[in-house]
């Protein structure tokens, strides 16, 4: 695993677009998924100041899901696809036609084998962006969850749960979601960049680098794969590491 700090978020955002530019120069339709959150906001900002500088065009790129929450879908505020929508794909100008996401509000079981259809269809991931929670979760990978699989329904967290209120203007229930495995991640994707960001990463990055490879912190597993590549800022390291 590679891993580099970087002065701040913008910076390593810089890298990613680049890297993802690069992946775009080769491929006609590079197939990307990046994670939702505040983590790859900076990530998105500069995709689309690229678009717009015409440094690069992303509307030719396909993009899968990483996860959903359980019961909702594009239409809820706070969902992952509407925060993709109202962040990437919208000012992108993506066509819908380029986009496969869970619908959280369909059969989760027939949506787990939907999305790892495309993606056999579709060869590979060319590149997937990643954020942590602060209990150590990829995606929608919770602890101690059984996560070495393609696409699954996970129970949530307590953490995520709390967390993921962020996202909501009033109070939500959040139980479950749907995400893809580390199958997916280890064995169908070209390139895998963990990004950690901010000073509240601090202690979560430490232990990713520093405790046992476990189930119970999941992102422990990316310094498994020998391709994959930790991008951290200053804030996250603070000089502990």
């Amino acid at each position: 695993m590679e891993y580099r700090i970087f002065e701040n978020d913008r910076m390593a955002a810089e890298k990613i677009v680049l890297e993802m530019t690069a992946i775009m120069h080769k491929k006609e339709h590079p197939l990307f998924c990046l994670a939702a959150g505040h983590t790859s906001l900076p990530v998105f900002a500069l995709m689309i100041a690229y678009q717009n500088k015409g440094i690069a065009d992303f509307t030719e790129c396909y993009y899968v899901g990483l996860d959903e929450w359980s019961g909702m879908d594009a239409q809820d505020q706070g969902s992952c696809r509407y925060f993709m929508d109202e962040n990437l794909f919208r000012p992108l100008g993506i066509n819908q036609n380029h986009i496969w996401f869970y619908d959280g509000k369909a059969n989760l079981k027939e949506e787990c084998v939907r999305i790892d259809q495309v993606i056999n269809h579709l060869s590979r991931i060319d590149y997937m962006l990643l954020g942590v929670g602060l209990n150590g979760h990829l995606g929608l990978n919770e602890p101690n969850v059984d996560f070495m699989k393609r696409s699954l329904y996970v129970e949530l967290d307590s953490v995520t749960k709390e967390v993921g209120q962020k996202y909501f203007e009033k109070a939500t229930s959040l139980n479950g979601g749907i995400t893809l495995g580390w199958e997916t991640i280890s064995e169908y994707t070209d390139e895998v960049v963990l990004l950690v960001t901010g000073a509240h990463k601090q202690e979560i990055l430490e232990k990713i680098l520093t405790e046992p490879v476990d189930k119970n912190l999941p992102a422990s597993y990316i310094r498994t794969l020998k391709s994959a590549k930790l991008y951290a800022d200053k804030a996250a390291v603070d000089g502990k590491l």
